[in-house]
């Protein structure tokens, strides 16, 4: 049986990441911070992933599953065995993995093992792969990245599966949507992936990354904060409003025109795909919390991520970005008790000048006019709360 490890036991890495794998004939051996998590791994050898949608409710036994040896002997050994290496630990925490990659490719190195290595981040970011392996490159010597060039590759991955916070009473049990979308770079990937649903080598993958993350992480975010503001609970509640609804549909389709014009998408395949994203977030099964969605609002509002990045390609189309511009204004507005990151803006908005702040989260140094539009819209919307 084929061999890989996951790093990072949470709720991506097991349903998403591990499900997939382990679909595809994969041993999964797991590697987590908490340590208990990862004993009762061990100790049973499987876990649960239940899926929930509209009329279906399945329960998965992901077997064939472990912990990372913790003796050295042992974890060298399974170095010598394994083909793939994933995260989901995000994004912030691949430089503190980036030690233990070096340290299996270095293993690699030193037994002339020319077994292929693909090092796979999935993390809900662009080129989160290529930021993992600048990290490891840092680490090693120049005669293991030259010798290495051809046996270990680091693909990029768009990633896009909704997997809520939800308790079950076995701690292992993992809820999710029932959809999961693993795609990765055909050009980078070293070998051949069985076929499983879910899990996909394509070319072109910036064009996929963006297509997701303009899309799902987009209209989630934004579904996210105009239901914090008008006090919704979860994203059904919240896009069953209608006015929400309208501007989280009209936000998809504003940053949906900027990747029909950018990657050559076609106008009615890419609507179906719209449709098919917010069809999912009328999931009532989920439960899904507007809090757990909107976390961290500066990471998300930053220049190149899911508001900003989709917000400046309509400027270079010279599309109109009426919606995704009340979903920018609603993002700096968002707070939660339990997100350090929305305490800390709420504080940076309270006292610092506004502008300073909208320049420090967007980085929008140079577009002017839309650095303006942010600002006047989101000091009356401060004024008027």
């Amino acid at each position: 049986m084929k061999k890989m490890i996951q790093i990072g036991a949470g709720n991506i890495g097991r349903a998403c990441v591990g499900r997939l794998f382990h679909e595809a004939g994969y041993k999964v051996y797991f590697s987590d911070v908490l340590l208990d998590l990862l004993e009762m791994i061990s100790k049973r050898g499987s876990y649960n992933v239940r899926m929930l949608g509209k009329d279906f409710d399945k329960t998965l036994v992901i077997d064939n599953v472990d912990e990372v040896p913790r003796d050295e002997e042992s974890l060298l050994k399974l170095f010598d065995e394994i083909e793939i290496i994933t995260t989901a630990v995000g994004v912030n925490i691949l430089p503190k993995i980036a030690p233990f990659v070096a340290k299996a490719i270095n293993r690699r190195f030193d037994l002339k093992n020319d077994k292929p290595l693909n090092v796979i981040a999935c993390e809900n970011t662009t080129g989160a792969s290529s930021k993992l392996k600048e990290s490891v490159y840092a680490l090693l010597k120049d005669d293991v990245k030259r010798c290495m060039h051809d046996i270990v590759a680091f693909p990029n991955v768009a990633v896009d599966c909704i997997v809520p916070t939800i308790k079950n009473e076995d701690p292992l049990t993992v809820t999710c949507e029932n959809f999961a979308d693993l795609i990765i770079d055909k050009d980078v990937f070293i070998g051949d992936l069985p076929e499983v649903e879910g899990l996909s080598l394509k070319q072109n993958l910036d064009a996929y990354v963006e297509r997701k993350l303009f899309t799902l992480n987009t209209g989630h975010a934004i579904t996210a904060y105009l239901g914090c503001q008008n006090n919704k609970d979860t994203i059904y509640n919240a896009i069953n409003d209608e006015n929400i609804k309208n501007v989280v549909l009209g936000a998809m389709r504003e940053s949906g025109e900027v990747l029909i014009k950018r990657h050559g998408f076609k106008e009615d395949e890419h609507e179906a795909y719209i449709q098919k994203i917010l069809s999912r977030f009328f999931n009532p099964y989920l439960e899904d919390s507007v809090f757990r969605v909107g976390r961290e609002p500066m990471r998300k509002l930053s220049y190149n991520d899911r508001l900003i990045k989709p917000i400046r390609g309509t400027l270079e189309y010279n599309l109109k970005h009426d919606n995704l511009l009340k979903g920018v204004i609603a993002a700096f507005q968002f707070y939660s008790e339990d997100d350090n990151e929305s305490k800390e803006l709420k504080k940076m908005l309270d006292s610092e000048s506004l502008s300073d702040v909208i320049l420090k989260v967007t980085g929008l140094k140079n577009e002017k006019a839309l650095f303006d539009e942010i600002y006047n819209e989101l000091n009356d919307a401060l004024k008027n709360k």
